[in-house]
C-alpha cells in the first residue's frame, strides 16, 4: 500500500539544516526522532487500512490527505510565529541558523495523530481511557504489531508485550516508571520459554 504520510515537504531542507547547525548531535537526534515518529504513524496508519472496507477506507485516506495538509500548514504557522524577527523567507532561516521548531511542531502533530489512529484501530472514540490508563502500540516496519505497553500516569507502569511478526507472543516485560522491574519472559515461537531475566529498577538484579 502506498504511504500517504511523508515528510517530503521538509525533509530536503531537514538535511541542509544538519549540514549547517552548529549543534549536530541534537539536529540528528531531532530529525531521527521525527523520522521514527513519521514510520510509526506510517505503520498504524497501514494496519487500521487493512482493517476497513473499501468505502471506509477511501474515507480514511481522505481524511489522512487532509491531516497532512494540516500539519504543514501549522508548522508552516509556529516558524513563522515563533521567529517574526526573522527575514520574509523564514523556512530558510528557520534551518540555516540551526533552530529546530519545525521538527518539533511535526513530531508533536505526529505523535497525536498516531494516537488518534490507535483509537480507531481499536474501535475508541479519541479521549477514552485517558484516566484509567491505556495502551501504547508499536509496529513493524511491515505493519504488524510489535509490542503493546501499558501506560499509566504517562508512563510505561505495568506489563509490555511483544510479537512476533505472525502474532505470536514473543515476550513479557515489566516496567514501573518507564523502568523494567520484575521478571521478562522471551519465548520461542512454539510457546516454549526461551530466557528469563530479573530487573530491579531498570537494571539485571545483580548488577
Amino acid at each position: 500500500m502506498k504511504r500517504i504520510v511523508f515528510l517530503t515537504l521538509f525533509l530536503g531542507v531537514s538535511f541542509s539544516f544538519l549540514a549547517d547547525a552548529g549543534n549536530k548531535p541534537l539536529a540528528v537526534n531531532l530529525l531521527e526522532d521525527t523520522e521514527r515518529s513519521d514510520a510509526r504513524l506510517n505503520g498504524v496508519y497501514n494496519v487500521v487500512m487493512k482493517k476497513l472496507s473499501p468505502e471506509i477506507s477511501s474515507k480514511l485516506r481522505g481524511s489522512q490527505r487532509l491531516w497532512i495538509k494540516y500539519r504543514d500548514s501549522v508548522c508552516d504557522f509556529e516558524g513563522i510565529y515563533f521567529h517574526e524577527e526573522e527575514e520574509k523567507n523564514w523556512l530558510k532561516n528557520e534551518y540555516s541558523t540551526g533552530n529546530p521548531k519545525i521538527l518539533i511542531c511535526i513530531k508533536r502533530l505526529t505523535e497525536q495523530r498516531t494516537q488518534e489512529l490507535e483509537l480507531y484501530l481499536h474501535k475508541k472514540s479519541v479521549g477514552s481511557n485517558k484516566k484509567k490508563g491505556s495502551l501504547e502500540y508499536e509496529y513493524y516496519s511491515t505493519g504488524e504489531l510489535e509490542y503493546t505497553h501499558t501506560i499509566k500516569n504517562g508512563a510505561r507502569n505495568g506489563v509490555t508485550v511483544g510479537y512476533y511478526k505472525d502474532g505470536v507472543v514473543r515476550g513479557k516485560w515489566y516496567y514501573v516508571d518507564n523502568k523494567k522491574h520484575g521478571t521478562a519472559i522471551v519465548y520461542h515461537k512454539n510457546g516454549a520459554i526461551s530466557r528469563t531475566t530479573n530487573f530491579v529498577n531498570g537494571k539485571r538484579a545483580g548488577e
